[in-house]
């Protein structure tokens, strides 16, 4: 047997695994290129490596899936409701406008308001119209958010100290449960620390 005869039969292993070799680094590539993982609402979003580096390395870029949307817009939405929500009513004191974004069955869990929407709206009505709300921190979770702020203004020797806590259904205000304090002076403050903002009330 000659050598070209050997050469001849040795063709069909040296193409098999010249195609093998071939098809497992595309397989590796298109594992690298496109990965899944889920969201925070159980829906997938697609990791697509569309750049490289100065070093070559693929730098990830998100694409959301057809028909899906990422949690993390639904939360913005959520917290920009509050946010206007609590201005319209606190600092506006707009009411027909406030009506928009208080659903007519909220359930309230604060010890200081009347239950409902109307006993809040009844609360805010009898405050003097020096009555201020600032907000600080504000944070989101599915359909909850939660709100560090400031009411000012009103009949008290002292401004409260909030953390507000909503949940949301349908683009309003459905629930409500707060955590209050008199906000401490920098005598009282055994932190040091203001407990709003970067300074002591004056």
């Amino acid at each position: 047997m000659s050598l070209f005869d050997v050469k001849r039969r040795e063709r069909p292993i040296i193409v098999r695994q010249v195609l093998w070799l071939y098809f497992s680094l595309l397989h590796m590539r298109l594992s690298r290129v496109f990965t899944t993982r889920p969201a925070l609402d159980n829906q997938y979003v697609r990791t697509h490596y569309d750049e490289r580096g100065d070093g070559g390395e693929a730098k990830p870029s998100i694409a959301v899936q057809e028909g899906s949307a990422l949690t993390q817009t639904t939360q913005e939405k959520n917290k920009a409701l509050v946010l206007e929500a609590f201005d319209t009513l606190f600092n506006k004191r707009n009411y027909v406008a406030a009506e928009r974004y208080w659903s007519p069955e909220y359930i309230q869990h604060s010890a200081h308001i009347e239950p409902g929407r109307e006993g809040l709206f009844k609360l805010i009505k009898g405050m003097p119209a020096t009555l201020k709300y600032e907000h600080g921190p504000i944070v989101a979770d599915g359909d909850f958010v939660m709100v560090h702020g400031r009411f000012s203004g009103f009949d008290l020797p002292v401004s409260w100290i909030a953390a507000d806590i909503l949940r949301i259904a349908d683009g309003v205000l459905v629930e409500h449960w707060d955590v209050i304090q008199d906000e401490a002076t920098r005598a009282q403050s055994k932190s040091g620390m203001p407990m709003f903002g970067a300074s002591f009330p004056t």
